[in-house]
């Protein structure tokens, strides 16, 4: 703990795998998908086999996915190349163990298509990297709406590069169904299909009634909003 606190103080962003919480993180995952299997077992599903692991985006190993891959024993056999994996993205402030009670029962219906469910790039057990230096190290601007999109869908990009698979049917809930679109925008070659669940985007907001909204709240309200425009500015987020 020591070490990690002399890091995070020192200005040293540390590995995600060396947080406190991230093996307690793990063993929780871990127990919510043992549940699911036994509730899936009692309800005389079909026996679906659960791969947890996690994807490296570079020769380091520094930066990963996290991904949960979920077949039935007859998926090896029945897949051709005309059924493409379904890959499951999550909303905003979750990750895959959310869908703990859907990747198997989807998984079973399927059948002859594999189910991957993944945690987006800094959520869920996936690797945090520097979101601001990520972004500039691509040649773009971190204040934009592309730049943070790109963030996304080149990370989703490399994972799908290095799983070997040419297509997929895309699934994305609230904020992962914006990003499905963003993706299937820049890579239509790489969607077979696109499923979006209640997808959510951010218009942009009118600065200028905005800006008279704030002038007549109350002075508490206004510091509030310094202080979390303050935060969001330095990369902190809810």
């Amino acid at each position: 703990m020591a070490s990690f606190l002399t890091n995070l103080f020192g200005g040293v962003t540390p590995s995600l795998r060396d947080l406190p919480y991230y093996q307690n993180a793990l063993q929780a995952e871990s127990s919510l998908f043992s549940l699911a299997k036994k509730q899936h077992a009692a309800a005389a599903g079909s026996p679906v086999s659960l791969n947890v692991y996690d994807v490296p985006l570079n020769d380091s190993d520094e930066n990963f996915i996290h991904t949960i891959e979920a077949e039935t024993s007859s998926t090896a056999a029945m897949t051709t190349k005309s059924d493409p994996p379904l890959v499951i993205m999550h909303g905003y402030g979750n990750g895959i163990g959310y869908l703990f009670r859907n990747l198997m029962p989807i998984a079973e219906a399927l059948k002859t298509r594999k189910v991957f469910g993944i945690d987006m790039l800094g959520f869920g057990l996936s690797s945090r990297p520097d979101f601001f230096k990520t972004i500039k190290a691509a040649g773009e601007d971190p204040s934009t709406v592309s730049g943070a999109e790109n963030f996304f869908v080149e990370s989703l990009e490399k994972w799908r590069s290095e799983q070997k698979i040419d297509k997929m049917v895309l699934c994305g809930h609230s904020m992962g169904g914006y990003l499905s679109c963003a993706y299937a925008a820049k890579y239509p070659e790489r969607v077979s299909s696109l499923i979006l669940l209640s997808p959510v985007g951010v218009p942009k907001p009118d600065e200028e009634a905005r800006a008279e909204r704030l002038k007549k709240a109350p002075m508490r309200f206004k510091m509030l909003i310094g202080l979390a425009g303050s935060f969001w500015k330095a990369g902190a987020t809810p």
